[in-house]
């Protein structure tokens, strides 16, 4: 059984190495596992789970099926309001990482990680959607994969104080 378990993480690997070699630097080796990535500064990391986690859930409401019509009330006002939150966290997120006089200032270990990149493709993606993007269910799967990619790289990365 054991072999069938290595066989699933070799299954595992292909998605997660295009994630990081899409946000790799040109010119260096990419490394083969979330563990070898350079650390990550903790509040970052914090930030990115945060904001990662909302959008995934967000996303996941939209396109999740209302089970039961008693409740679709409730649903639709805590999913408002869960869009509202993560519309907040990008907001921040763009000017605090994204914008050029605030990624100016930003540290080179930071703007040249791997993590960094792939979540500023994700975002620059989800800003620039059209409204058709935006109801496409498979826009939504696709987004949700990438923050799902996003936290399992965030959770598995190294972290350091600064």
């Amino acid at each position: 059984r054991s072999d069938g378990a290595s066989r699933r993480g070799a299954l595992l690997l292909p998605p997660l190495a295009s994630g990081l070699l899409a946000g790799w630097p040109l010119g260096l080796a990419a490394p083969a596992l979330a563990e070898d990535l350079p650390p990550l500064p903790k509040a970052y990391a914090d930030e990115v789970r945060n904001l990662a986690v909302k959008a995934r859930d967000s996303l996941f409401d939209q396109v999740q099926p209302t089970l039961q019509s008693r409740k679709q009330g409730v649903a639709r006002q805590r999913m408002q309001q869960n869009e509202k939150q993560v519309e907040l966290l990008l907001k921040k997120y763009v000017e605090k990482y994204m914008l050029p006089e605030s990624a100016a200032a930003l540290d080179k270990t930071l703007t040249t990680h791997p993590i960094f990149a792939k979540l500023n493709s994700v975002v620059t993606t989800l800003t620039s959607a059209t409204p058709e993007d935006a109801g496409s269910t498979k826009f939504a799967y696709d987004r949700i994969k990438d923050f799902k990619e996003i936290l399992s790289l965030v959770d598995n990365t190294p972290k350091t104080e600064a």
